[in-house]
């Protein structure tokens, strides 16, 4: 994928048509794609706020800016994977980073 010329749009190489790019309040900690083509966005809310925004497959939002969790306080290394759901939608999981004692790195996933 690369950059149109400051036009805030993409053009990929299967699709030659420009599409316009999402633009997202806050550091984007993950997103993932449903069985319906759609995208979820989670993204720093502010304040120990994660919040989230759907998309379609042609980028225009599909849902405002919703809450997904509060009170959330990060680790060294943390951000959130997705996993599309049969009928629609998607499960989100927290992933923290942290080093074995040996100091390598090891994963941790927990349910949101």
């Amino acid at each position: 994928m690369r950059d149109g010329p400051s036009c805030g749009c993409s053009v990929e190489r299967d699709r030659p048509a420009l599409r316009p790019r999402p633009r997202l309040a806050g550091t984007v900690f993950g997103l993932g794609g449903d069985a319906n083509g759609r995208v979820l966005v989670v993204n720093d809310g502010g304040s120990g706020n994660i919040d989230a925004q759907w998309f379609d497959e042609n980028a225009p939002a599909m849902t405002g800016t919703f809450r997904l969790i509060t009170g959330f306080q990060a680790g060294a290394n943390t951000w959130f994977e997705t996993a599309p759901l049969i009928n629609g939608g998607v499960a989100v999981r927290r992933v923290d980073q942290q080093n074995d004692v040996d100091g390598r790195p090891s994963t941790l996933r927990n349910g949101c």
